[in-house]
């Protein structure tokens, strides 16, 4: 019998979220159609998954912010969010 697509999503957050040593961790939010359309042509373009383009922009940006910091910055840059 075919699994429901409640089965393979659950079957997939078992696999990332906790089999994979919980290296992933579930994000929810709701965007604009036209930012979801910039996100899938991106990740086309590029030929890799939506969630590459977002850790590959959101590694870019923060490289873009720490650049100038000093030693000191940076720590406290890191310090404002609780893990």
């Amino acid at each position: 019998m075919a699994k429901t697509n409640a089965e393979r999503q659950a079957d997939y957050r078992k696999k990332h979220l906790v089999l994979e040593g919980g290296t992933k961790e579930r994000l929810n939010m709701l965007v604009s159609g036209s930012t979801k359309a910039k996100l899938e042509r991106i990740a086309f373009h590029y030929g890799v998954t939506k969630i590459e383009v977002i850790e590959r922009l959101l590694a870019k940006e923060e490289n873009t912010i720490l650049e100038p910091l000093t030693s000191m910055q940076a720590i406290a840059y890191y310090d404002k969010v609780t893990q």
